[in-house]
């Protein structure tokens, strides 16, 4: 039964000591997460270093930082494109609607604007006009329009050359006749013979006017074929030339000239094109911020502090044991 009452008291004794020694746990510890929006990814908001939960003082030791969500911001732009053409003598029907680099553009205006250059430079004319005298090649004009060889020019006068004495100048013209038989021919509504040895013999007042010249400076001579008829297709072919013969005046006056140049007239088109496209203006981060606490341990006891709980534990033990005399005393387990 002793032994029971000294175990029981010296338990007792020993949760009293107990209830006075302090138990150091593991650190209490905390978190709070906070979200906010920013045009800077790498903007970051101090914590509170020190906050109060239920009495309990916590104080910062970290603190973290995410990218949780992030949006492009976008607003209309009206942009412009030109686009030069050039056309030469005629006229340009542009496009309404253009793509380029993916936008679409819409025409808005139009602006012509025409110039003429030159295609080819002018050539050079040269005439002349004769005459059976001196004193009528001086009357001849200073100025007169001449054409040779597709070009024609206003041409001044160069020079007066005084020429032999009037004679007749050998010159003459190739005709081509077509026929389905080799020895007949028609000219002028005429009848040709393909075997004659002078086939538009009679025939000069004809020629001449055929030629355009005037028979007082122009005479015909001989008339020959050329060859033979040849046949293609079922069509004789055959050339017949005709000697001309011209009478050479006394005085000659030489003319000379350039022919205008040949030109274009380009015409340069300035389109105007308007398109919208979308322009990046800027990003928003929603940045989430993680801020972690630890609890800050209670103050160290004082020696004053430490003397009385010292001798608090002594007045407990001595009432333990004055308890424990009585009940023994009276045989009280």
């Amino acid at each position: 039964m002793k032994n029971k009452l000294f175990t029981l008291f010296f338990t007792f004794l020993l949760l009293l000591m107990l209830s006075q020694v302090s138990v150091f746990a593991e650190t209490e510890t905390m978190t709070k997460v906070e979200t906010y929006k920013s045009s800077d990814e790498k903007e970051t908001r101090q914590s509170e270093t020190q906050i109060n939960d239920n009495g309990a003082n916590y104080k910062l030791v970290n603190e973290t930082y995410e990218i949780i969500n992030q949006e492009d911001n976008f607003k209309d732009e009206v942009k412009t494109l030109t686009v030069n053409k050039e056309t030469k003598n005629k006229k340009y029907a542009p496009k309404k609607n253009i793509t380029r680099n993916g936008i679409k553009y819409k025409l808005k205006s139009v602006e012509d604007n025409v110039r003429t250059v030159r295609k080819q430079k002018g050539r050079k004319v040269t005439g002349y006009l004769s005459f059976d005298s001196k004193e009528a090649a001086m009357s001849a004009p200073n100025e007169k329009v001449f054409s040779a060889g597709g070009a024609t020019a206003n041409c001044k006068k160069k020079n007066m050359v005084k020429e032999k004495a009037a004679g007749w100048q050998s010159s003459y013209i190739d005709f081509t006749f077509t026929s389905s038989d080799k020895d007949y021919y028609e000219w002028n509504g005429h009848e040709i013979d393909g075997d004659s040895n002078n086939p538009l013999k009679g025939y000069d007042d004809e020629i001449l006017k055929s030629i355009n010249v005037d028979k007082s400076d122009y005479k015909i001579g001989k008339t020959y074929w050329k060859g033979s008829a040849h046949k293609k297709n079922g069509i004789y072919t055959r050339k017949l030339r005709v000697e001309v013969e011209k009478k050479i005046p006394h005085y000659r006056v030489n003319y000379e000239g350039w022919s205008k140049d040949e030109t274009d007239d380009v015409i340069t088109y300035k389109l105007t094109y308007e398109g919208t496209v979308q322009i990046k203006t800027g990003t928003i981060y929603k940045i989430k911020k993680t801020a972690f606490y630890e609890k800050v341990p209670e103050p160290k006891k004082t020696v004053k502090e430490v003397l009385m709980s010292i001798g608090v534990l002594i007045l407990e033990i001595s009432l333990v044991g004055v308890l424990f005399i009585i009940f023994f005393r009276k045989g009280n387990e």
